[in-house]
């Protein structure tokens, strides 16, 4: 054999060689949380599907391994016509049959089983929660509930319209270095502009109602650019009474008190869990 086949050999054995050590990698077990493995290759998919850090995956991977923990310890059952029902009234808000709703996931490549799968998950999740909250759920009153209001009224305050100047680029990192509502740049596109409330994209008028006047808003990403704000003035400012707030209050502050209800409960079951960490990412 020549020289040249033999080198050539050697490198495609050591290409193959290393591609096989990543694959054994990704499989490899990264922690066990109660004796339930998690895998790098979980992590990573994790990660990409809900767009975090892989370190923020692991956390939340933690978290759903002691909550399938949990189920299993309380004998957390959903039965499959109560599953059936839940899927009925999913392709029902839908506007779609049952079969038309199954179908349409087909068409994205989404198994009918892999789903039903993930609802009773999401059932027995959401019974577990359920459990947790009602032992430590404390009532709250409407002195509560006016507290919330008094302390944020930021959040009912409308603003009919806003005088503002609209930045707009292709390159993110020339909006972040703006300075002055009067900067000019090749690749930045500005423009004065009144936006009205009733008429614009919902998210860009929570954004400037949280923004102070005479300052730059945070920057929004759009499918073809980013946008960024310098808000000027608003215009014609008035904040929803407490009487037509306090239903909404009331179960935000509900939900703000079962959500930390669950962090607590889940933090002090971590800490006396048994999770042993063999590799992080």
């Amino acid at each position: 054999m020549g020289l040249k086949k033999v080198v050539t050999s050697f490198f495609c054995v050591l290409f193959l060689n290393v591609i096989h050590a990543k694959a054994e990698l990704l499989d490899a077990i990264s922690i066990i949380v109660e004796n339930e493995p998690v895998t790098l290759f979980e992590i990573f998919k994790f990660s990409k599907q809900y767009n975090v850090e892989p370190r923020n995956a692991v956390d939340l991977l933690v978290r759903q391994k002691l909550e399938l923990s949990q189920i299993k310890n309380m004998n957390i059952e959903i039965s499959d016509f109560d599953i059936e029902q839940q899927i009925n009234q999913i392709a029902t808000r839908n506007n779609m049959s049952t079969q038309g709703f199954l179908s349409a996931l087909a068409a994205q490549g989404i198994n009918a089983q892999e789903y039903r799968n993930d609802v009773k998950l999401k059932m027995q999740r959401d019974k577990l929660y359920q459990y947790i909250v009602r032992d430590k759920f404390q009532a709250f009153n409407k002195d509560d509930v006016l507290d919330y209001y008094n302390k944020n009224q930021h959040e009912f305050t409308r603003v009919e319209s806003f005088d503002v100047t609209r930045f707009q680029s292709k390159n993110v990192d020339s909006l972040k270095n703006l300075n002055s509502p009067t900067a000019k740049s090749k690749n930045v596109e500005s423009a004065k502009l009144r936006l009205y409330s009733q008429s614009s994209e919902a998210r860009v008028i929570a954004m400037l109602t949280n923004t102070d006047e005479e300052s730059f808003s945070n920057i929004i990403e759009t499918k073809d650019d980013y946008i960024r704000f310098f808000l000027h003035k608003k215009n014609d400012i008035s904040v929803l009474p407490f009487e037509q707030a306090e239903n909404m209050i009331a179960q935000k502050v509900a939900q703000d008190k079962e959500m930390e209800i669950l962090s607590d409960y889940f933090e002090k079951l971590k800490s006396r869990s048994t999770i042993t960490v063999i590799r992080l990412p």
